[in-house]
């Protein structure tokens, strides 16, 4: 039989599903003492769920696309009718449940052996909620939808394998409330498509305006929290998803930063990072307008995967990438504003574009991680006339391997959306276990501007 054939079989197997009837204990949720004492007096240390389910995987295969069983399995109990509500990280099958009907609530996460997907009871879950109601329950724009807030799962690992990104390539709009209002409908569209994370670049909100050295754009600049990270607070929470927001940072009178904030699907700034590398270069008047971030490098934690979160320049030094990845990081987002002078010819681009991409696919290899650039995309005439920055999009995705998996054009603005594959990881860093081979005990130079001393130590 040839191997599409063996592949038919399989999928039209009846699977019979074993499944565990244990639902909420201890140890499930990482809470404290006394949160784990009201749910045991709410009665939930236990929900039984039918012992087998049996189901056709190539039905659900025909209609909606290659599945795991796993998924299956969940839709198999959705159209049987088993429960009603379904809690899952995965975008699509969140899509799929909807269109099936089912009452879905993708923004509380439940650890299982079937990577955080689960079946209750309306009401189960409406009791395990209710310890929160004070101060805590966040309700969604239909009020009816209890959101349990992420801050009670900080430090806590969710185990969701596999989660996907949205990297928004956009051009610049002359108009900032434009640009916000854009914005918006981008995290809506990348939450429809299934995304966990939406990235945008470096500044996207104005023109980029470090072309020139010129006092007047300190305007542009707001604090955090401010106009924007309110609208996309705001955004977040609706959309039940995590947003890597850039912004030209007011700190105080005279002191600016080019930041970026990431919030949570609980509508909370989960922290702040400010560009570490600041450049000045023709084109590139960024020392004039920003000072030095002094955060660090930051690595945030979204429960189901850890994000390093550097800005544009940062892309181009290796310390930066391998701090973040020792901090526990799965992937780095790389917001960015790059392009080519007007004056310069189609091959200094190409040159200038395989390096940028070379270095940051280097990343991913030497930390064994993934690596997400995103970029602007379209021509913007300098202040000054007649010259100008295109800036050349190519937004990408790339694995722990180095392999480009996603990449958008050069030419207009894009959605891409990638899959991050956490396993990948794991099989990556056990072939090439280049962080466990690391000579710790003699990278002492690397703390020095350059080493100078004759000394060839």
């Amino acid at each position: 039989m040839e191997t599409g054939g063996l592949l038919d079989a399989a999928f039209n197997l009846p699977y019979r599903f074993e499944i565990p009837d244990v639902l909420f204990e201890d140890e499930i949720l990482s809470l404290g003492d006394s949160e784990k004492r009201h749910l045991k007096n709410l009665g939930l240390k236990v929900v039984v769920l039918p012992e087998t389910v049996t189901f056709k995987a190539s039905e659900y295969y025909v209609s909606y696309g290659p599945l795991s069983i796993n998924d299956c399995y969940v839709l198999a109990l959705i159209e049987q009718k088993q429960n009603s509500i379904l809690l899952t990280g995965d975008g699509y099958l969140r899509n799929i449940a909807e269109k099936m009907g089912a009452e879905v609530h993708g923004v509380l996460w439940i650890i299982d052996e079937l990577h955080a997907r689960r079946i209750v009871e309306t009401s189960v879950l409406l009791k395990a909620l209710s310890i929160f109601e004070k101060d805590e329950t966040v309700f969604l724009p239909d009020d009816e939808t209890p959101f349990l807030p992420l801050s009670k799962f900080r430090g806590y690992r969710i185990f969701m394998s596999r989660f996907t990104v949205a990297l928004a390539q956009t051009r610049a709009l002359g108009d900032k409330r434009e640009s916000l209002k854009q914005a918006s409908l981008t995290v809506e569209k990348a939450r429809d498509l299934g995304a966990e994370i939406v990235c945008f670049p470096e500044l996207f909100l104005t023109r980029y305006f470090c072309q020139t050295e010129d006092s007047d754009c300190f305007d542009l600049a707001e604090t955090v929290p401010g106009p924007t990270t309110d609208m996309l607070i705001r955004e977040a929470k609706k959309r039940a998803m995590f947003i890597v927001c850039p912004v030209f940072e007011k700190r105080a009178s005279g002191v600016y930063h080019n930041s970026l904030v990431v919030i949570n699907p609980a509508g909370e700034i989960s922290g702040i990072y400010r560009k570490m590398h600041i450049p000045d270069d023709p084109g590139y008047y960024e020392k004039f307008y920003f000072a030095p971030g002094d955060t660090g490098f930051s690595c945030f934690d979204a429960g189901f995967a850890k994000m390093g979160t550097l800005i544009c320049w940062d892309q181009w030094y290796p310390e930066a990438a391998r701090i973040v990845s020792l901090k526990g990081a799965d992937m780095i987002f790389y917001p960015t504003a790059i392009g080519l002078h007007t004056d310069e010819d189609e091959s200094s681009k190409s040159m200038q574009m395989e390096a940028w991409k070379t270095v940051q696919r280097a990343h991913a290899v030497s930390n064994g991680i993934y690596v997400a650039a995103v970029n602007r995309v379209g021509f913007e005439e300098s202040p000054e006339g007649g010259k100008g920055i295109e800036f050349w999009g190519n937004s990408f995705v790339c694995d722990p391997r180095g392999v480009v998996t996603r990449e958008a054009s050069g030419e207009k603005e894009e959605l891409l959306l990638a899959e991050i594959d956490l396993d990948i990881i794991e099989e990556t860093r056990r072939n090439w276990p280049f962080l466990r081979d690391r000579r710790i005990d003699a990278y002492s130079g690397l703390e020095k501007r350059f080493i100078d001393d004759g000394s060839g130590k």
